[in-house]
């Protein structure tokens, strides 16, 4: 429905799509196509002909089914899903390196122009904003720890190590183009890659930074990677705001939305109507490219009573589908309305079902408290006897206490020891304590420090052994690139095989670089180059000359070509004598075309059925709307039987919890006479004990005076 409603404010802007369509042979209904360049075939290009830009449309009946749902918010980040067409998984947008050199440009054509990058990348206020953009992104959702199976951290973009800047790479170009597959060497695919999207800065990368991305370069591919991100967004922008165009099947005016929508989506029949809606804009398209492409035939160049003819069309049509938007406007408040109603009944309904649920809780509680009354009952009297032993028996454990302690201040006053002297040795032992602590602090920050310069070792000699390995590949690339005569490819040793991790030990710090590296000393490396350079030169001369022969060769071709250019005239001569002959089957053209009016006439007259068919199709949905509203009257007819028998059962379990907590209170009030009968019950009978007991004490203070 808001879609709908978003294009009742933007009405003004229809008619501009429609001269931008007819500008650029594009109809504004149609759906932004794939990022995939098209490759010309060079052999088919030479046989077609040109037409006219309102006639080169030749993607006017391409329809793209969306995979994206709802539209993205404008503050939370939804990555740009692909859409994919009905023929299966969308293909790369990169060519096929079989192509060569027919292969063209994915936005047209015109080579990348070199530019300096703008952007403050060495600012560190600068990096720390664009490395939290890149964070958010990647972090959104966890989408790129879950495809890639890759961890973030905190030290991913400010330290990253080369396989977390390869797997970044691939997965935000895997989000622009999820059709390619990565198969080069990392060089050579992020270099070809980023020519082909068109990023602006490329001259500011190098096949040799991309090997090793950390360190100084970083920043340079921090912000190639915020560029991608940012690429992402505006793709996602682009599908959001192609959602909603002419081709989306508005509802009938009388009828409920949602439920029609519902019902059109579970018959599979939602793409059949969109397909519909396209060939109506279609149909009001294509009889203006048809009739424009006849007078351009006959040498008119007027195309306006063409154009305003299709433009009243479109108006009309778009006049009653913003008759159908309003009216959709209404149906929806007056379904919200109803809507309000029916959470305003449920939310009483969930109140009782909670009241009632508590209830049940309370009366579970009180049997829980009565059965624990009942159990306490019969072991207090155990529980007061063993506390009474208890007491007793601290008692003579204090006393014990008591004489111990005078007799160890005896023993300790025998062996000459005071209280002032034992605490003057525990202030000792704390101080020894203390400065053992300290030294070993000392001892772990010189461990740390020991552990620092190791790291820093190891560090310097992976980037010497990288520079190495680096060095070897190239000279290994320079040799092989160059074909050499006989054995002089072999007769030069440029490669460095010594280094190895052995360096590491003890014992072989302090070495200088010959005593590291022994081909420095032994193969002569900085001599045999520039021998192997003037080696090259030698056959760069060679060639040269060979292209001075090859420059013979072609001078001979051009003569040739210069003959068959004398051919091509007189072959002109006779083309002249045959467009006589084409004026003459022109006229005869001219007279065929008035058989095709008539032809045009029949056409029409099979539109119109056309036409009654369609009308014949609205009244099959408007039965079908019919059968959705008894529907819905059944579901509310049924919804308010359940409504009343949930009352009634609700009254039932009122009735029957309102007995029940009395009949609780009554036997409470039970079992409350009981507990003070037999307390006055035990009462009696301790007075009656005290009583007996000074009866006793009576008559035997009697006998004592007796």
């Amino acid at each position: 429905m808001s879609q709908y409603n978003n294009n009742n404010n933007n009405n003004n802007s229809n008619s501009n799509g429609l001269k931008r369509s007819s500008s650029n042979g594009r109809p504004s209904s149609l759906k932004r196509q794939s990022l995939q360049p098209k490759v010309l075939n060079l052999g088919q290009a030479t046989t077609t002909t040109t037409t006219t830009s309102g006639a080169s449309s030749g993607t006017i009946s391409h329809r793209r089914s969306s995979s994206m749902g709802a539209s993205a918010n404008n503050n939370d980040y939804h990555l740009y899903q692909p859409r994919y067409s009905s023929n299966g998984s969308r293909k790369s947008m990169v060519p096929n390196q079989q192509q060569g050199s027919n292969r063209l440009s994915m936005y047209g054509g015109s080579q990348l122009v070199s530019t300096k990058d703008p952007r403050p990348l060495r600012d560190k206020n600068y990096q720390l904003t664009i490395q939290q953009e890149i964070m958010d992104f990647l972090t959104f959702k966890n989408l790129f720890e879950i495809e890639m199976k890759h961890p973030l951290t905190n030290k991913t973009l400010r330290q990253p190590t080369q396989k977390d800047f390869v797997l970044i790479f691939q997965w935000l170009y895997k989000k622009i183009d999820p059709g390619y597959k990565f198969n080069k060497s990392i060089e050579q695919e992020v270099y070809f890659l980023l020519k082909t999207i068109k990023y602006p800065y490329l001259d500011s990368i190098n096949k040799s930074q991309i090997s090793a991305v950390g360190g100084q370069n970083w920043p340079t591919f921090l912000g190639m990677l915020h560029w991608m991100i940012q690429l992402n967004l505006m793709l996602m922008k682009l599908d959001d705001s192609e959602e909603f165009d002419l081709s989306k099947p508005p509802s009938s005016s009388s009828s409920s939305s949602s439920s029609y929508n519902k019902e059109v989506q579970e018959n599979g029949e939602e793409d059949d109507l969109v397909e519909d809606q396209e060939d109506i804009v279609e149909k009001l398209f294509i009889p203006y490219i048809l009739k424009s492409y006849k007078a351009f035939l006959n040498n008119e160049d007027d195309y306006s009573e063409y154009y305003a003819e299709m433009e009243k069309n479109y108006d009309i049509y778009n006049q009653k589908n913003l008759n159908k938007i309003d009216n959709l406007k209404i149906e929806n408040s007056d379904l919200e309305q109803e809507l309000n109603k029916f959470l305003v009944q449920n939310e009483v309904v969930l109140n009782s079902l909670n009241k009632s649920k508590i209830l049940k809780d309370d009366i579970s509680k009180f049997q829980d408290y009565i059965n624990k009354l009942e159990n306490s009952k019969s072991r207090w009297d155990s529980i007061l006897q063993n506390i009474r032993e208890n007491i007793e028996e601290n008692e003579l454990k204090l006393k014990n206490c008591n004489i111990e302690k005078g007799k160890i201040y005896e023993i300790f006053e025998k062996l000459g020891f005071t209280v002032n002297s034992v605490e003057n040795l525990y202030k000792e032992k704390e101080k020894l304590s203390n400065f053992l602590e300290n030294l070993n602090l000392k001892i772990d920050t010189l461990n740390k420090i020991v552990k620092d310069k190791e790291i820093s070792l190891h560090d310097l000699f992976n980037s010497l052994e990288t520079v190495i390995n680096s060095y070897n590949s190239n000279i290994y690339k320079i040799i092989s690139a160059i074909e050499l005569e006989g054995e002089e490819q072999f007769q030069f040793n440029f490669e460095i095989n010594s280094f190895n991790s052995d360096l590491l030990n003890d014992n072989k710090l302090g070495l200088k670089p010959d005593q590291m590296i022994p081909e420095l000393k032994k193969n002569e490396i900085r001599s045999n180059l520039i021998k192997f350079k003037n080696l090259i030169i030698s056959n760069m001369h060679k060639l040269q000359d060979e292209t001075i022969k090859l420059q013979e060769s072609l001078d001979l071709l051009q003569e040739q070509i210069n003959e068959k250019q004398e051919d091509f005239e007189n072959l002109e001569t006779r083309l002249s004598s045959s467009k006589l002959i084409y004026d003459e089957l022109y006229e005869q053209i001219i007279k065929d075309s008035s058989n095709s009016k008539i032809e045009i006439e029949n056409l029409q007259n099979d539109l119109q059925i056309l036409k009654f068919k369609k009308n014949e199709s609205l009244l099959t949905l408007n039965k079908n709307l019919q059968q959705v509203m008894l529907r819905y009257d059944n579901l509310k007819y049924e919804l308010n039987l359940k409504k009343i028998e949930i009352f009634n059962n609700f009254e039932k379990y009122l009735e029957f919890i309102i007995n029940f907590k009395l009949n609780i209170q009554g036997s409470l009030e039970e079992f409350e006479n009981l507990v003070i009968e037999e307390c006055a019950k035990e009462f009696n009978s301790e007075i009656q004990k005290e009583e007996e007991s000074a009866v006793k004490q009576d008559e035997d203070n009697d006998e004592e005076m007796s």
